[in-house]
């Protein structure tokens, strides 16, 4: 998976050649199946190609395929995100946070009102401004990509 990353974050037309070859696909059925195990090896790397590919995906409409009209991916990202929160490995925070900005912004509105709002109220101190550090970068790029 170290040489797929490297692949990933070398050039755009990498990263679209993968998405279209299904990468991406395939890196949510890693992320998937380290979720049913309880596996944690092997998930930063999925994770990180899953990150740098899924803006592609979106920009390629291929991204409301892979979420589709279930709570898995959202599942699996708050149970990653969990995770990483109890580990303090904010770094990985960061990785997950985007993912699921985006995830969120193209599931099915009427999926979102099962999201366990739970997760959202264990988190520490740290683990929040983390968060809401992340979700304000992302509102800040947003911001400035519609300018």
């Amino acid at each position: 998976m170290e040489k797929i990353l490297e692949v990933a974050k070398q050039t755009e037309r990498n990263r679209t050649c993968m998405v279209e070859v299904g990468v991406t696909k395939t890196m949510i059925m890693v992320i998937k199946k380290k979720f049913k195990k309880g596996n944690t090896i092997g998930l930063e790397e999925a994770l990180k190609i899953t990150r740098l590919l899924w803006n592609e995906a979106a920009i390629n409409n291929r991204l409301k395929l892979l979420v589709g009209k279930n709570m898995d991916i959202m599942n699996l990202l708050t149970w990653i995100l969990k995770i990483y929160i109890d580990n303090n490995n904010f770094e990985m925070v960061n990785e997950v946070m985007p993912l699921l900005k985006l995830t969120i912004d193209v599931v099915d509105s009427n999926l979102l009102r099962n999201l366990n709002i739970e997760f959202f109220i264990t988190f520490s101190k740290q683990a929040i401004k983390s968060v809401l550090h992340v979700l304000i970068e992302v509102f800040i790029e947003m911001v400035t990509l519609n300018s």
